[in-house]
């Protein structure tokens, strides 16, 4: 599961393919990244195929061309889901650490071909553009490294640098202290004051980015100036850089959140964690000119496909 939740009752890859081959399928292949793991069968049933994730495409090949029901099952742990038990200790965290040398770098992008990786990210420099890895995000998976480069350097051991945690502190408590107290006028019309009533945010980004804690944050900022609040998030594919949008609405009276959702044309603000998810039709039908403000991030990533250059704000 990519948040981590648990599978409600017992279930495996060795009694997943019994039960397929008790139900008549006469094809089932196990891909994984580990199938040393199968090795004796261990309960499979008698007639699978245990495969390593390289060979995903192949089999899959092989399996269209075969009539009637053909079952893959693909078993791996998921990445996010590595990452969160490396960082509570109840998984192994391997020592190594992939770097990309850029002054040997050609940018040609074969590692992010290979891999098909977000933390495989364009390094601008005075030679062009070229690639880094982004340690922050990177899950050690190494497929990167499959490319044909000599630009690649395996650094083991070594640990990232971190920052000193009192210093970072008191620069945030310094910055904090100098942003000046929200103003909040006070209108007299009634209908204005109906309006400011209820504050209808959409937060949009990507997924992986915060977009879904920032909604949580606010929602429980309200929470504690005595307002009532909704959050409804949508995370789509539920991966990191997939396209993630979260409807927060806030009101003086509980009453008015008869909904979790935010109409069309009625988004008071928008935080734009990533423009391009900003600029989807989604998002777009909640803004209205002269009603909307808009808070955007300006950066732009740009990343390599096996195709074509895709651009991610």
């Amino acid at each position: 599961m990519t948040g981590g939740q648990p599978v409600d009752g017992p279930i495996s890859v060795p009694a997943i393919t019994r039960q397929l081959a008790a139900e008549g399928i006469t094809r089932i292949a196990v891909v994984s990244d580990a199938p040393e793991k199968y090795d004796g069968r261990s309960g499979l049933a008698p007639f699978t195929t245990v495969h390593h994730r390289e060979e995903l495409d192949a089999v899959q090949r092989e399996m269209r061309d075969i009539p009637g029901v053909t079952i893959l099952v693909y078993e791996q742990t998921c990445a996010a889901e590595k990452r969160r038990r490396r960082k509570r200790g109840t998984l192994a965290d391997p020592a190594r650490r992939m770097v990309i040398n850029d002054l040997v770098c050609e940018g040609c992008g074969d590692c992010g071909r290979k891999s098909n990786c977000l933390s495989v990210q364009p390094k601008p420099t005075e030679f062009g553009v070229k690639r880094r890895i982004d340690q922050s995000s990177c899950n050690k998976d190494y497929s990167c490294a499959d490319g044909f480069c000599p630009s690649f350097v395996s650094v083991v051991g070594g640990r990232l640098r971190k920052p000193d945690p009192d210093k970072v502190a008191a620069r945030f408590a310094d910055e904090l202290a100098a942003l000046p107290l929200p103003h909040r006028g006070a209108a007299e019309d009634p209908a204005e004051m109906l309006a400011e009533s209820l504050a209808e945010i959409l937060i949009v980004g990507v997924g992986g980015t915060g977009v879904v804690t920032i909604g949580a944050v606010l929602a429980m900022a309200a929470h504690l100036e005595g307002k009532a609040s909704s959050v409804l998030d949508f995370m789509g594919f539920a991966q990191k850089g997939g396209a993630v949008h979260s409807y927060l609405r806030v009101a003086e009276d509980a009453a008015r959140l008869n909904q979790a959702r935010i109409d069309p044309k009625r988004a008071q603000l928008v935080l734009a964690c990533d423009t391009v998810v900003a600029a989807s039709p989604e998002a777009l039908k909640t803004v209205r000119l002269g009603r909307t403000r808009v808070v955007a991030n300006a950066h732009v990533a740009l990343r390599i496909s096996a195709n074509s250059p895709r651009r991610f704000g």
